[in-house]
């Protein structure tokens, strides 16, 4: 399947624009055809680096209220490989680009992308594992101890140590502060 879809986006794709830039061409002239090509890749680009800039931000900002940004990262995917079709240069990609880049054509794509995920872990294509089950995870002790347990831990020193003896004894008015 994944040979299919990169046959057809190193094949296909290319004739298709190759046909639409000549076609364009012809009817608009080949400056204008130019001109156009290049300002959407300008305009994408300035674009998706500006919703790239939003995206982080909600980013920082969803990871600072402890909220997973699932959907913010699959959002930011989105946009890079948008601007990645934007600046390739043809009408096909430009469009499809742009419907990345845009956040309200993006949303449409995200819950589509969510179903579609979701279809291929119950279906078992996609495997999820927890980080608990894998190996110790975050805020445990990689050598078994739970630091968040409690009872106290023993913290007591191992092989030889300095014995200090200390004696206490009430000062009276009048003595001076130095040991006799």
């Amino acid at each position: 399947m994944v040979f299919l879809l990169l046959l057809f986006c190193f094949t296909v794709v290319p004739i298709v624009e190759l046909y639409l830039l000549i076609q364009a061409g012809s009817m608009f002239g080949t400056l204008n055809t130019l001109a156009i090509v290049l300002f959407t890749g300008v305009f994408g680009a300035y674009f998706s680096k500006l919703e790239g800039r939003n995206i982080l931000m909600q980013l920082q900002r969803q990871m600072k209220q402890s909220v997973l940004p699932a959907d913010t990262m699959l959002s930011g995917a989105m946009v890079f490989v948008g601007g990645i079709l934007l600046i390739t240069p043809g009408f096909l990609t430009d469009f499809f680009g742009l419907s990345l880049v845009f956040p309200w054509t993006r949303a449409i794509y995200l819950s589509a992308l969510k179903v579609k995920i979701a279809r291929m872990i119950e279906k078992g294509t996609i495997r999820v594992y927890n980080a608990n089950q894998a190996g110790p995870g975050f805020g445990r002790d990689p050598f078994g101890a739970d630091p968040f347990r409690d009872e106290p831990r023993d913290v007591t020193p191992r092989g030889p140590a300095d014995v200090i003896d200390i004696s206490t004894r009430q000062k009276r008015d009048g003595e001076s502060e130095s040991p006799n």
